[in-house]
């Protein structure tokens, strides 16, 4: 998931002036730092999604929420006070920021649920999937 969600951020963060320049036209430039910003939030949206999706299959559906609530939480305060000064950037700066302030958490969440040590969102050591 980890290695997925660097190599989609790259191409979003890479591309994004070309990206915008040659689908809307340089009249749409002020939409290349609110993607490049987009593209950066890829990685702890990405990987935080796939821990989510283990905790509620490994029944910690509270974990899953808990760390949502604050994601968001957290979201909602920066774009307080990113959105007056930098518009859709400071917007999608501060979704970026609330999802890279829970990664660490919910990684040791996962960890401490059973996840294989040292991958992004590994398989329950039991599981039938692992022989």
């Amino acid at each position: 998931m980890l290695a997925f969600a660097l190599a989609a951020a790259s191409v979003v963060v890479l591309f994004a002036g070309p990206a915008v320049s040659l689908t809307y036209g340089r009249g749409f430039a002020a939409a290349i730092v609110p993607l490049v910003w987009t593209g950066m939030g890829l990685v702890p949206t990405l990987v935080n999604s796939g821990r989510k999706v283990y905790l509620y299959a490994s029944g910690l559906e509270g974990a899953a929420v808990k760390w949502s609530a604050v994601a968001l939480a957290l979201q909602a305060a920066a774009c307080a006070v990113l959105i007056p000064p930098f518009g859709a950037a400071g917007a999608a700066a501060a979704l970026a920021l609330g999802e890279a302030a829970v990664w660490w958490p919910l990684h040791k969440v996962t960890v401490k649920a059973g996840e294989l040590p040292g991958s992004p969102v590994g398989i329950m050591g039991d599981s039938p999937l692992v022989s």
